[in-house]
């Protein structure tokens, strides 16, 4: 039986039809069908990727396996500056307790008296030392001591100097979001101490009491363990005598 010789090229798909009519049979015919299988495997391969991908009820594990490269668990580092709405989170992530010392201006309201007092220098540089303990984010208690600043009254017969200083316990409410910029408003009482003087030793006295406080202010956070405050307090020393302070300092959070 004849067999015609083997041609020097592989015939391109179209022409199997017409060999397997012809019901021909070697090598030619043979690597055309392995490569038809290889595409057919290769084919089915990819479709089920595609459907384990976009499928919802397909294999947890090959989706984690998947996806796991497409996913940055890498720990999210916090913003350098990223305005008042970044994940900052305050400077008050480290410890609750914090530390704070300052210096500011007071100006004092002298009621006249029976006995003609007048304010003569109605302004005055204080200084104050705190300590706070912060159990929530918005709540906080702070203790203080500090002066409130040396001021001179004039009577009708003699010239006082009188020095304050105050001993105060505040609760503190934080308002809004806990990031770099946050406002609070505080309240509580103190235990002022004055003591006058005439120039004279003998002339000397100390006074004391217990008054009433308010205030409010802002903390403006540098990092988590700095922030900068500005404040104002009320201080009703007693029935004629009132302050306002205004202060800056520096808080340091342990």
């Amino acid at each position: 039986q004849y067999a015609p010789p083997a041609p020097a090229y592989t015939p391109p798909p179209s022409y199997a039809p017409r060999i397997q009519r012809r019901d021909y049979r070697g090598p030619i015919y043979d690597e055309y069908q392995r490569q038809l299988r290889e595409a057919e495997a290769t084919k089915a391969a990819q479709d089920a990727t595609e459907s384990t991908l976009f499928s919802d009820d397909g294999d947890d594990a090959a989706d984690s396996a998947v996806s796991a490269p497409l996913v940055d668990d890498s720990p999210a580092q916090p913003s350098t500056f990223a305005g008042f709405s970044d994940d900052f989170g305050g400077w008050d992530q480290g410890s609750d307790v914090y530390l704070g010392a300052g210096v500011g201006a007071t100006f004092f309201d002298f009621d006249t008296d029976s006995r003609g007092s007048r304010d003569v220098e109605s302004s005055a540089i204080g200084w104050k030392m705190m300590a706070g303990y912060r159990p929530t984010t918005r709540i906080a208690l702070e203790a203080s001591f500090g002066s409130l600043g040396k001021v001179t009254e004039i009577f009708s017969n003699q010239r006082r100097e009188d020095e304050y200083r105050a001993i105060a316990l505040n609760a503190v409410l934080f308002l809004g979001p806990d990031n770099r910029l946050r406002p609070f408003i505080k309240g509580g009482v103190h235990y002022w101490m004055v003591n006058r003087s005439t120039g004279r030793a003998v002339d000397s006295l100390k006074d004391s009491g217990f008054g009433g406080q308010a205030g409010a202010g802002v903390d403006y956070a540098l990092t988590q363990s700095i922030a900068l405050r500005g404040e104002w307090e009320f201080h009703a020393i007693d029935d004629n005598i009132f302050a306002n302070a205004l202060t800056a300092m520096a808080l340091y959070n342990f």
